[in-house]
């Protein structure tokens, strides 16, 4: 495919994204992703947790009814220029990379790998 479409000098691209969404297992921990973290650490040194804040608001009667939830929900990890980003949530798995873009391969490869490294781990329920 690479053959077929030139890389260009300036890619209009600002950001590509691969995102896939799932359902873990119940016995599932947030923990377990820092054990796929051990592994990216040299390529994505910079860990940050992602948390999940709910809050909903209804009335029931003439009474306000409100509830709120936060949970952590992931962690972040990012490259040192920060254009290579990874996110392990439960609720899914993203990599994002950044402008400078250099080329579906690269990021479908980079993605590829460590999503392989994730579902190893985690065995979704469902995709």
């Amino acid at each position: 495919m690479s053959n077929e479409y030139p890389n260009l000098a300036n890619a209009p691209i600002k950001e590509a994204i691969v995102d896939i969404r799932l359902k873990l297992p119940k016995e599932f921990n947030v923990d377990y992703f820092k054990s796929i973290g051990e592994k990216l650490k040299n390529d994505y040194p910079t860990e940050k947790t992602i948390h999940f804040h709910e809050t909903k608001i209804g009335l029931k009667g003439s009474d306000k009814i409100i509830s709120t939830h936060e949970k952590i929900n992931g962690y972040r990890y990012e490259s040192l220029d920060g254009i290579k980003i990874v996110q392990l949530r439960d609720d899914g798995f993203t990599y994002n990379r950044l402008k400078p873009y250099e080329s579906w391969d690269e990021v479908r490869d980079e993605a590829m790998r460590i999503w392989n490294l994730y579902t190893d781990l985690i065995k979704p329920e469902f995709i």
